[in-house]
């Protein structure tokens, strides 16, 4: 027994009774595509690990390049070469050039000259103060003595402070060159 739909039957259906046309999607449609996930760092956007999926191993590279490359704009190239080739990178300790050694010596040296001059004159200073003191002439130098030990002991605290290195704009960029 056959059934026979009519006309109309055959003429949406098109041949060999296939619909034609879109099948009730809208105009917007654009199928089944998974779903993007977003990472917590903004500046890697769509760039995350993830599994499960043909395309995992392909997006974890391109993912950890991403990353690689993003650590090494904001750190340094160094950290971005050890992360790609997943190798510690020992950095070769800065030297200063024979001129900047011969520069900061005599910085110190000079240092140390005018500090024993300033000394010398504090102690001379500070031999009258307590003569004054002593004799009791001047009320105010009880005072002025002890502001004068003061300074002679954070002079001497000074002293023995290390002086840094200091290069001029030019010299910095030959050094961490």
């Amino acid at each position: 027994m056959s059934t026979s739909y009519g006309r109309g039957f055959r003429q949406a259906r098109g041949r060999g009774g296939r619909k034609r046309g879109r099948q009730g999607h809208g105009q917007h449609y654009s199928g089944a595509q998974p779903a993007k996930h977003k990472g917590l760092c903004a500046a890697l956007g769509n760039h995350v690990f993830d599994y499960g999926h043909k395309a995992a191993a392909d997006q974890m590279r391109t993912t950890w390049e991403k990353i690689v490359h993003h650590v090494g704009t904001i750190y340094g190239q160094d950290i971005s070469n050890e992360l790609l080739n997943k190798k510690k990178e020992i950095l070769p300790e800065l030297q200063y050039t024979q001129d900047i050694i011969n520069k900061h010596n005599r910085k110190v040296e000079r240092h140390a000259t005018q500090t024993a001059r300033v000394m010398e004159a504090h102690e001379v200073q500070r031999l009258m103060l307590q003569e004054t003191v002593n004799t009791g002439t001047n009320a105010d130098s009880v005072m002025e003595l002890a502001i004068l030990e003061n300074e002679i002991e954070e002079a001497i605290f000074q002293e023995e402070q290390d002086i840094p290195v200091k290069l001029t704009d030019i010299e910095d960029i030959h050094y961490k060159n």
